[in-house]
């Protein structure tokens, strides 16, 4: 076996990095040209459209413009980016810059990689891999943010690596656009900065400068909304209408749909348009979230494990079956899906267990991005998509790994 596959990967690897994208542009094409356009809308894709166009053609970043629900849940940045282009343009056009941007986020995968002291080669491994996996595939296809939150936070990260000071500043911008497309991005910006600080040191602080001026414009409209500093509430939304009824069906032995009804029930009795009452219901959220998580600890540890583990094993269950119709399809792109899944888990946890004993700065940082991702998003429930924002620092952990366990083989290997 080893004979076939040996020369195979030698050959994927010589072909080098443009080998990698353009294949990695080609597969994405390719995708978009089998499957319809009315199939890349979800139900968030159209929440995203509505606030999009609204504060395009009205000022008002709302999905109902005549009813005045100012939105305090959703950030603008997926939003004015599918909005620009596909009014301006059109909508097929999105989904043409997804595709790039895709392969683009695969390119600083791979310089983020070799930045960071990974060899080239293994570098280029983990940039192939990313290059087949199928829902990164289908995300890039899809009207959704993770393709464009991939490249601006990563991209931000490889413009601050840089150690040019006009890169820096860019870097900076990026992550403001990433830290306003997905919530996330705030917190991964802890660990992104602690890196870029190691590797480059105190240049890197250039980059706060604009990410703080982005995120205190976004609070300043929040504040002048609804008479409070904050960045978003999705989190505590998030929280009552999931990981709140599991906890609570979890302890008390019964279903979650009952719980989920009567906190959806506080959500219906709101007036959103009044922005009081809006402050009203996240408060009493944010109070019941402290008090379920309080009186059932275990039973909200457990809820969260499974969730945590759910998303990064899923397969991408939901987007395969709404794209692919044929079975056999399903089961072949669900079977690709499952086992890199399984493969980017092990090298994963592989380089957590080595960092154990020997640490490297930048690996702990990566392994913290996924704790932060995975983490905040088992708050919600299992979705393949939710471990999209973790991929790269995955991909790079298990990069390192594995770089380390076949040093160490070929040092076995070697004759005495």
């Amino acid at each position: 076996m080893h004979r076939i596959l040996r020369p195979t990967v030698a050959l994927l690897l010589r072909g080098g990095l443009p080998a990698v994208l353009l294949t990695a542009l080609l597969i994405r094409l390719l995708f978009v040209l089998v499957t319809d356009d009315a199939q890349r809308w979800f139900t968030d894709s159209n929440h995203y459209y509505l606030l999009g166009v609204n504060w395009l053609k009205y000022g008002q970043f709302t999905m109902f413009v005549e009813a005045g629900f100012p939105e305090s849940i959703r950030l603008p940045g997926y939003p004015l980016f599918l909005a620009l282009f596909g009014e301006t343009l059109a909508y097929p056009v999105v989904i043409l810059l997804q595709c790039v941007a895709s392969a683009a986020t695969i390119a600083v995968l791979f310089h983020l990689g070799v930045r960071t002291g990974i060899a080239r080669q293994w570098a280029l491994a983990a940039s192939w891999f990313m290059a087949w996996m199928p829902l990164d595939i289908m995300l890039a296809g899809t009207y959704l943010s993770e393709t464009l939150f991939n490249l601006t936070f990563y991209g931000g990260l490889l413009c601050i690596l840089s150690l040019r000071k006009g890169w820096t500043i860019t870097g900076g911008v990026l992550f403001g656009v990433a830290a306003l497309t997905r919530g996330q991005g705030l917190w991964l910006v802890i660990p992104a900065m602690m890196m870029a600080y190691h590797t480059v040191g105190r240049k890197s602080w250039l980059a706060a400068a604009p990410f703080v001026l982005l995120v205190f414009l976004w609070m300043i409209r929040n504040e002048q909304m609804f008479n409070r500093w904050f960045v978003t509430d999705a989190a505590t939304v998030v929280a009552l209408h999931y990981s709140v009824p599991a906890t609570l069906a979890k302890a008390e032995g019964n279903e979650a749909e009952k719980h989920f009804q009567t906190y959806r029930g506080w959500s219906e009795g709101t007036d959103w348009s009044n922005p009081q009452e809006v402050n009203q219901y996240m408060a009493k959220a944010r109070s019941e979230i402290r008090r379920v998580i309080g009186q059932h600890p275990v039973s909200f540890a457990q809820v969260w494990a499974k969730n945590a583990a759910g998303i990064l094993l899923a397969p991408g269950r939901g987007m395969t079956t709404h794209y692919f119709s044929l079975t056999a399809i399903q089961w072949v792109v669900l079977g690709i899906s499952a086992a890199m899944a399984m493969l980017l888990l092990a090298g994963t946890f592989g380089a957590f267990a080595t960092s154990l004993f020997q640490p490297k700065m930048t690996t702990l940082m990566w392994l913290m991005m996924v704790a932060i991702v995975i983490g905040s998003a088992s708050f919600s429930t299992i979705d393949a998509r939710f471990r999209s924002p973790a991929v790269v620092a995955m991909l790079l952990a298990s990069a390192w790994f594995f770089q380390k366990a076949a040093s160490r083989w070929s040092v076995k290997q070697r004759p005495l």
